[in-house]
């Protein structure tokens, strides 16, 4: 398809997306563009960990998801710390992107900021509260040429191949249902709210899985800050991009197998017009839902640190989920999820 997009038709409506999964190999490294090159630290390993670390590495395994040949498949082989696909246009600033405004998104298109990390919540909540001290991930902020390069390689076509997905499902289906899985590493994480570095990520202390569904913000804020606590599945959608339908399904799988599955509240809270999200639209019949598996149990034993291990017997637990989620989805009729 694109040098770094590749979309694999299948026969149903589900869409399959997968934004978060390339791994920077030596292939794909040596492959980058030269200006790229010249603007990422690729000769600082602490950069190459925090890119390996964007990686949501077990993602195509709890998923299968390169056998899910059935259903409509995309994915990409570009790093989302150098563009992530799953952000809006807007989400960069002056340090990332030459006369782009005040510094907001270190960690938003394009990542420039290595994320504090902390072993205590205090360090999590003094992170957020006041200005932190971080690495740049960066020689220089992007020229705008080189930006709209960088979009034109890996980004736009990622929307594309989503969009394009989408609208030949609801001619052929009636309806498309765009699913993106993610994962998220078993920490207490939020993000860094003024100063420089506004919008960076922070890895707190480890975080033990959550034993009731989170109803409200203050609820799952409670529960991630004061008891570190983290569900083992976060939906991340909205009433006008998914019909609740879907969302039941994903809750009945999972919670059959005894997993807290609960709505994604802030920092995980998204509104329509969200990158990705933005193809979803129940007006027009198409319907988006990103699944953020959190990484209980040692399923990424080191991704905080950048490492790129996967703990196999954990992730075939999941398999099982992922594949009742998909064939049940699938299998929807138009009127099923008609709003």
């Amino acid at each position: 398809m694109e040098k770094y997009v590749h979309s694999e038709e299948g026969d149903s409506p589900l869409i399959i997306a997968m934004p978060h999964s390339a791994k920077l190999t030596e292939d794909i490294r040596n492959d980058l563009p030269d200006f790229v090159k010249d603007v990422v630290k690729l000769d600082d390993s602490e950069v190459l960990n925090v890119i390996n670390g964007g990686v949501d590495v077990s993602v195509p395994e709890i998923t299968n998801f390169h056998n899910q040949s059935d259903h409509t498949r995309i994915w990409t082989d570009m790093p989302r710390c150098i563009i992530d696909t799953n952000r809006t246009l807007g989400q960069v600033d002056g340090l990332s992107v030459e006369g782009r405004g005040r510094p907001e998104h270190a960690n938003g298109l394009i990542w420039r900021t290595v994320p504090p990390v902390t072993d205590s919540m205090m360090g999590v909540l003094r992170n957020s509260a006041f200005p932190a001290e971080s690495k740049s991930m960066l020689r220089r902020p992007y020229t705008n040429k080189e930006f709209q390069e960088l979009l034109d390689l890996a980004y736009h076509p990622f929307i594309k191949a989503i969009r394009d997905a989408a609208e030949k499902a609801v001619n052929q289906y009636g309806h498309a249902i765009i699913v993106a899985p993610h994962s998220f590493p078993a920490y207490v994480g939020t993000k860094v709210l003024r100063g420089e570095q506004k919008g960076a990520y922070i890895v707190g202390p480890p975080a033990q899985k959550s034993t009731r569904k989170a109803s409200s913000t203050r609820e799952f804020l409670s529960d991630m800050l004061l008891r570190k606590k983290l569900p083992d599945l976060i939906k991340i959608t909205h009433p006008e991009i998914c019909s609740p339908v879907i969302s039941k399904i994903v809750d009945e799988e999972f919670e059959k197998k005894g997993n807290i599955s609960s709505d994604g509240y802030w920092p995980f809270e998204v509104m329509p017009g969200d990158a990705e999200f933005e193809q979803g639209d129940i007006t027009k019949n198409i319907h988006f839902i990103a699944l953020e598996q959190v990484a209980h149990d040692g399923l990424e034993p080191n991704r905080h640190l950048g490492g790129l291990e996967v703990n196999m017997k954990v992730a075939e637990t999941f398999r099982p989920i992922y594949e009742n989620i998909f064939n049940r989805l699938a299998a929807l009729k138009t009127e099923d999820i008609r709003m």
